[in-house]
């Protein structure tokens, strides 16, 4: 591996990637100003797909230190991974058995949660993960397939038609769970035309383990691969 030209692109951080860029989300939120306290203690779910990585961790921290200055109570629980639907299902039972009054769904699944979350007497609020068109009263995330593009879009722009070619491989997490679907066809139209060239894409579990694994594998079989994009979980175990 040419190893100084390696570099780990972190997808769910793009502000490293283009630090220049305004935040889009930014004007609609210009003239708001934030509830001082909640008039009740309202009782929130918080359902994360996994808390395996900084990423998820750090919406977590987001999510208690604004329920305690709210003055809310906050019940977290994780998924285990994103294969978990069935435990994610049982959790938003769960948290209407409990009387919650709304539930924060970082959904393992864009739509097989449908059935679940239409029948749920609990208001719903999506949670960086895009859920299908209808499921949610609101949703509050990221879109994956800018996501994708814009990293591409990065590599494009260092790596332009005419220049030395670069080989890169794609680590977007796993197969067909959160928006990751959208990541790689983003990826791939925005290094399109450049001296780009995706060489592989692996998919697996947001396990250290796995990542670790797939990683691995990528580099003994292209050892002369200039760059790994990746989520947070295969870029902590790439330059660990």
């Amino acid at each position: 591996m040419r190893s100084r030209n390696l570099l780990t692109l972190l997808a769910a951080s793009l502000a490293l990637v283009s630090p220049t860029s305004p935040a889009r989300a930014a004007s609609p939120f210009d003239g708001w100003t934030p509830p001082v306290r909640a008039t009740r203690p309202y009782l929130l779910c918080a359902l994360y797909p996994h808390l395996r990585d900084a990423y998820w961790l750090s919406v977590n921290q987001g999510m208690v230190e604004e329920a305690r200055r709210l003055g809310v109570r906050l019940e977290v629980q994780e998924a285990g991974g994103y294969e978990a639907q069935e435990e994610q299902q049982r959790q938003i039972a769960g948290c209407q058995a409990q009387g919650a009054d709304a539930i924060l769904l970082g959904s393992v699944t864009p739509d097989a949660l449908a059935g679940t979350i239409r029948a749920s007497r609990v208001p719903v609020f999506g949670v960086v993960n895009a859920l299908a068109p209808g499921l949610a009263v609101a949703e509050v995330g990221v879109d994956w397939a800018e996501m994708g593009a814009r990293i591409g879009q990065w590599l494009a722009r260092r790596r332009p038609a005419g220049s030395p070619a670069v080989r890169v491989a794609l680590f977007p997490g796993p197969a067909e769970r959160g928006g990751n679907n959208l990541v790689e066809p983003a990826f791939a139209n925005a290094i399109e035309g450049s001296a780009v060239t995706l060489v592989t894409t692996r998919r697996g579990d947001n396990s250290r383990e796995i990542q670790r694994t797939l990683v691995q594998q990528v580099l003994r079989q292209y050892p002369d691969l200039d760059y790994l994009v990746g989520g947070a979980i295969a870029a902590e175990v790439a330059m660990s």
